[in-house]
């Protein structure tokens, strides 16, 4: 019971701080769903973005180590999407990224 206890005054400290944060804002509106012809794909030597442009980012030498294979660059590729979108000032949209592995379509969607 101690332990449960202590995971749930760990669990309460992180969301203190993270709820005292300056910059918090969250919409209640429902999020916009938006397509924008976005692609996402990787290969054995690169993963590949669309998003009315392309870009490409070279695999480096050695990368399939360490537990990684073509489902960790295809990952990968899709957290590159998500990181334009942002740094695009996208937000409160449900935005469509198109992509063919299920695997990791599915392991996004759970979060």
């Amino acid at each position: 019971m101690y332990d449960h206890c202590r995971a749930i005054h760990a669990d309460l400290t992180w969301w203190r701080s993270i709820l005292s944060g300056q910059d918090i804002l969250h919409s209640l509106l429902p999020h916009v769903p938006l397509d924008l012809d976005i692609w996402v794909d990787a290969a054995m030597s690169y993963g590949i973005v669309v998003y009315g442009q392309w870009a490409a980012w070279w695999l480096v030498e050695g990368w399939k180590a360490a537990d990684c294979d073509i489902g960790w660059a295809k990952t990968i590729a899709m957290e590159l999407a998500v990181l334009w979108l942002v740094s695009a000032g996208i937000h409160d949209a449900k935005v469509t990224v198109h992509g063919h592995n299920t695997g990791v379509l599915g392991a996004l969607d759970k979060g």
